[in-house]
């Protein structure tokens, strides 16, 4: 009986197989796609920037279409208009934009295709100081979690984003260097050394919390991150620059709809997509799709440095022996790199010892040497 099931059970799963074909629905995509708006208005003394792009086909271009110059205008009901410049592909820009908290503001973008879109009055927010970011370890890592209070006449609803920049180090730290056009090993000059790099991560989630089912505007022990164990971001140095926000009840509901819909679909028990509306529209083109929301709040940031000196990250970084008349086999391409050198007894180079270029030169983990100017 359990021969005939298992049989029946192949029949299904075969047939099932062979019946599989590739389904493509081919669904029309428009040849520009629409455009998508990400800012805040700074009312501090800190820059304001609005970041402008297009949405793109999943199978077309691995980055957003920055939208190229476009004119961007704060508008107040003072009646006073603030332009934002282009400073680099997508972004524009303004150093400071001297908001009143006793007046509303619009943002009005026109682009290049002719349309002209215009946000919803906005209110300008103050947010609360960041009283601190700290750290737990468990079995499975570290997590950094924030810590915040505000007044009663703040707003309750949060939302925050972060730079990360982590120092790796070579597992050898080599004086040596192969040159390939003389086809010899000589030492390293300063600028050569490759033992201590940097590298650099931003946030790629949607980070909200609010304090509303609370007595008191208090946010507590707000997870921002979890770092895996033998990970190498903890390995030697880590810092994490925090920016902390202050949303309105109508732009935390819209994040928190985009971030159900782009984090917690995938299952039957998902919530299914919504059709995001957020506080900017097209005024020219009723049928021009738009997707974004601008906020208005000062910003409140925190940087903080951790050193664990008892964090694992594992390399396999053995030393081969290399033989004088094989140098050229061995360190032509940089696949390996000489990190000691042997010697006779007479006290001549005999051989040299090498590892794989990832563990002599940090360049080769995609770090980089230049320091940067808070480390």
């Amino acid at each position: 009986m359990i021969k005939k099931l298992f049989f029946a059970a192949l029949l299904v799963v075969s047939t099932l197989v062979a019946c599989k074909e590739k389904f493509d629905p081919q669904l029309p995509s428009p040849g520009v796609g629409y455009l998508i708006v990400e800012g805040n208005l700074n009312p501090g003394n800190d820059s304001t920037v609005i970041r402008l792009t297009r949405s793109y086909s999943m199978q077309g271009r691995p980055l957003p279409l920055a939208e190229m110059n476009a004119t961007v205008i704060v508008e107040g009901t003072d009646g006073s208009t603030q332009p934002l410049l282009m400073t680099s592909a997508g972004f524009y820009t303004a150093r400071r934009l001297n908001l009143s908290f006793t007046q509303q503001y619009k943002v009005r973008i026109k682009t290049g295709d002719g349309k002209e879109y215009l946000s919803q009055l906005i209110t300008p927010l103050t947010t609360p100081s960041i009283d601190s970011i700290g750290l737990k370890r468990n079995e499975s890592g570290a997590s950094f979690y924030v810590n915040s209070k505000g007044t009663e006449n703040q707003s309750k609803y949060y939302r925050w984003d972060y730079d990360e920049t982590w120092e790796i180090n070579s597992y050898y730290n080599s004086l040596l260097i192969y040159q390939e056009n003389a086809n010899l090993v000589r030492d390293r000059l300063p600028a050569e050394m490759e033992f201590q790099c940097w590298k650099y991560d931003t946030s790629s989630t949607i980070l909200l919390g609010a304090s509303t089912a609370l007595s008191a505007n208090v946010i507590n022990e707000k997870t921002l991150l979890t770092i895996p164990k033998l990970d190498e971001r903890l390995a030697v140095r880590h810092s994490l620059m925090l920016r902390q926000y202050s949303l309105s009840k109508d732009a935390y509901n819209f994040y928190e709809l985009m971030k159900k819909n782009t984090e917690s679909l995938g299952t039957l028990f998902d919530p299914q997509p919504s059709e995001l509306r957020g506080n900017i529209s097209c005024i020219n083109d009723n049928n021009a799709i738009v997707i974004g929301y601008i906020t208005a709040s000062t910003v409140s940031s925190k940087r903080i440095f951790t050193t664990l000196p008892d964090w694992i990250y594992p390399q396999i970084c053995e030393l081969d022996t290399v033989p004088l008349d094989s140098i050229q086999d061995f360190f032509v391409g940089g696949g390996m790199i000489p990190v000691l050198t042997g010697y006779t007894p007479r006290g001549t180079v005999d051989y040299y010892l090498a590892s794989p270029g990832p563990c002599v030169e940090c360049t080769r983990r995609r770090g980089n040497l230049a320091r940067p100017n808070f480390w």
